[in-house]
């Protein structure tokens, strides 16, 4: 794929004559788009193995580790995405971590969802809409999770931003899942059938967290999984 600079061919003619830890960061930083282009296929285990690579050659960086522990959620492995995420709290006010969070505060939120500790869940994501207010993704987070302990108008409302059927993606699916989940507990049959059609329509694009949540809210609802 190359070194993602500007000019790959001006930097070739220049390596013989860059520093060995120029070459190096460079060869580095590579790694890591590589990485995320492993996560934009869903390649989840490849990027990861990517990311604890890089994590074990720069130990002291946190802001990695909050990126393993986001991977995690998505391999199949919330309670070791935890382990590895919430030692990281404490060090929020530092300068590396201030500005990122809101996405601690949410990813630990999701985590906590997905574990189905929903008390936990309301608090971390109480926190990631306080830090970011407008940011759509913290939004649907908290609305799921108040959905889920049953404030059922505030967190509807909160999720509907993240909602439309025109467009299939990880956001539209996981907000469909418990907005379903709303209509349900709502009874409105029609609505919820409306959602859960979407979901079934799509359900080969679920990550392993959100047809968790899916299955376990069919569970609550007691349906099966409609064949298409």
């Amino acid at each position: 794929m190359g070194i993602r600079i500007p000019t790959d061919g001006l930097a070739l003619l220049k390596l013989p004559f860059l520093k060995r830890q120029e070459v190096e960061k460079w060869l580095k930083v590579d790694a890591l788009w590589d990485a995320q282009e492993h996560m934009e296929r869903k390649e989840f285990g490849e990027a990861l193995a990517i990311y604890q690579q890089y994590e074990s050659q720069y130990p002291k960086n946190k802001t990695i580790r909050l990126t393993i522990a986001t991977v995690l959620l998505k391999t199949g492995e919330p309670q070791k995405g935890l382990d590895i995420l919430l030692p990281l709290e404490s060090s929020l006010h530092e300068k590396e971590l201030k500005r990122l969070a809101g996405h601690f505060y949410n990813t630990a939120a999701w985590l906590y969802l997905i574990l189905n500790k929903i008390d936990l869940a309301n608090h971390y994501s109480a926190m990631a809409l306080k830090e970011v207010p407008g940011e759509n993704m913290f939004r649907g987070t908290r609305g799921s999770v108040l959905i889920e302990r049953g404030n059922i108008t505030e967190g509807f409302l909160l999720l509907s931003h993240s909602m439309d059927f025109k467009f299939v993606n990880n956001t539209t699916l996981a907000a469909a899942i418990y907005l379903m989940l709303a209509q349900h507990l709502k009874g409105n049959t029609s609505e919820r059938d409306k959602y859960l059609s979407f979901v079934n329509q799509n359900i080969d694009k679920l990550d392993v967290d959100e047809r968790l949540l899916f299955e376990r809210n069919l569970e609550k609802m007691k349906l099966e999984v409609i064949s298409q």
